[in-house]
């Protein structure tokens, strides 16, 4: 019995002895009569009705007096009360709870790209990627070198070079001293900065690709570019005038863009969007000047350019889309597919897309504007060091009255090795690891035709041939 079911029991009992106590109850049988007799069914709601009637709580209707007012003396009283609960034949219980099955509904499931990717030993540290600061000056009293003659004056004499002061007072025979300053050659690291001077920097709004193109840095780097010099450029306008490709699957193999020449996936998806280089830009670019009618302008491709020669662009005002990765982190191969025409193709993860705007070689910090962070800096040394790895992908706006400009003279390809029996620009057969760098690291199988795009004469590298921007490989690979 619950506590519930007790309690009214117990309710019952006080009614009916308080009834039974004044005399005014019928014969123990009159309940069952009236049980008998009546046209109602009576449950718990009815004597909490008529219990906030006993006590004033509620006024019962007139139609109501002919169910609750048994011995039919115009009053709800306590005997009343006392032929109800007797009149209640069924136990008071608490309504029973219905429950709502939940209705799962099942998604239908999402096909991500593939990986390939196996990863083998962990990452190195890469003195490339560490940020140099600038050498600390060598001042003149760090290297002296001084030279006593005697003389025949009487008096102490001191000589005072302009950058540092040296005095000699002695009791011998007096000396003149003679202070002769050389300073030191700098000390050369493998990343050698260059030549310190007054920072320079572009003035160009910011523009974020989020939250409508989450994969779209390079339509908005684009769009940043193109309103800088007085056009109206949006970037969703210029992600739907970019070439892309869907992914899709033909006997269980995974094929999509090529991504140098297509947009691979969606810029507008977070799940299906990755990205895109140069020559797929430059494409968008001339699908926007002929939406709006202008033949004066282009974007001029400068892949393969030195980082330091795109700095005279800066120089003349010029911004410049740059390719690099998202927060300067290490980039790795997680994905592959193949391409329509059958070539199979590794993707970069982290790719991201900026606008370079402006340098200070004398801090070591480039200014850029990132699409998913606005207006920053990083280091120099950094971004050139990922601009490098990610394959020099870069553009600048040309036309109409932009400033020409002739850039330095990029760093000549060294001679090719002896021991190399190729040259840049040789298309390769190649199935195997390739490394994420020439030090090592990292690696990820491939299988394809691959164009040499770099050879390192440093035998003291591992790995001295790039292929393409699949990775590195030994130099004696095949």
């Amino acid at each position: 019995m619950n506590y519930k079911t007790f309690g009214k029991m117990l309710l019952a009992a006080v009614m009916f002895s308080a009834v039974a106590a004044s005399g005014r109850l019928t014969d123990p049988a009159g309940w069952k009569n009236a049980q008998a007799e009546s046209a109602y069914t009576y449950t718990a709601a009815d004597i909490i009705r008529l219990k906030q009637c006993f006590m004033g709580k509620t006024e019962l209707a007139p139609e109501e007096y002919d169910k609750y007012d048994f011995n039919g003396d115009g009053v709800i009283n306590l005997r009343d009360m006392s032929l109800a609960t007797r009149l209640l034949t069924q136990e008071l219980v608490l309504p029973a709870v219905t429950t709502v099955e939940t209705t799962v509904t099942v998604l239908p499931e999402i096909t991500m790209p593939v990986t390939t990717a196996r990863y083998q030993d962990a990452i190195p540290e890469i003195p490339y990627a560490t940020v140099i600061e600038p050498e600390k000056p060598v001042t003149a009293s760090e290297t002296v070198t001084t030279t006593t003659e005697a003389t025949t004056t009487t008096e102490a004499t001191t000589t005072t070079e302009a950058t540092t002061t040296a005095v000699t007072t002695t009791t011998e025979p007096p000396v003149t001293t003679t202070v002769t300053t050389t300073t030191e050659a700098p000390v050369t690291t493998e990343e050698v900065l260059p030549s310190a001077g007054e920072p320079v920097k572009v003035e160009v709004d910011s523009i974020l690709q989020m939250p409508e193109l989450p994969k779209g840095s390079e339509a908005t780097s684009l769009a940043m570019i193109l309103n800088h010099y007085g056009f109206t450029a949006d970037k969703v306008l210029l992600a739907d005038l970019m070439p892309k490709f869907n992914f899709y699957y033909i006997d269980q193999v995974l094929y999509g863009a090529d991504f140098i020449n297509t947009y691979a996936g969606n810029p507008a998806s977070a799940v299906s969007g990755y990205g895109c280089y140069t020559p797929c830009m430059v494409t968008t670019a001339e699908n926007y000047f002929k939406q709006i009618g202008e033949a004066n302008y282009r974007l001029t491709d400068l892949t393969g350019t030195d980082f330091d020669s795109l700095l005279s662009y800066i120089d003349a005002g010029r911004p410049v889309m740059v390719w690099a990765t998202l927060d300067m982190i290490e980039p790795e191969y997680t994905k592959s597919w193949n391409t329509p025409d059958g070539r199979n193709v590794q993707w970069y993860e982290n790719e991201h897309c900026f606008v370079l705007t402006g340098y200070d070689k004398a801090a070591n910090r480039v200014f850029v504007n990132d699409p998913q962070k606005g207006k920053v800096t990083y280091s120099l040394s950094v971004f050139r060091f990922r601009y490098n790895q990610m394959g020099k992908y870069a553009a600048v706006l040309s036309g109409g009255d932009i400033k020409d400009v002739t850039p330095a003279p990029s760093v000549t390809q060294p001679s090719v090795p002896s021991d190399c029996k190729y040259k840049v620009g040789d298309e390769v057969e190649y199935s195997g690891p390739v490394y994420y760098s020439a030090n090592g690291g990292k690696s990820v199988e491939v299988e394809g035709t691959y164009e040499i795009t770099e050879i390192l004469e440093d035998d003291t590298k591992p790995y001295r041939i790039r292929l393409g921007t699949a990775g590195w490989v030994p130099i004696d690979f095949k």
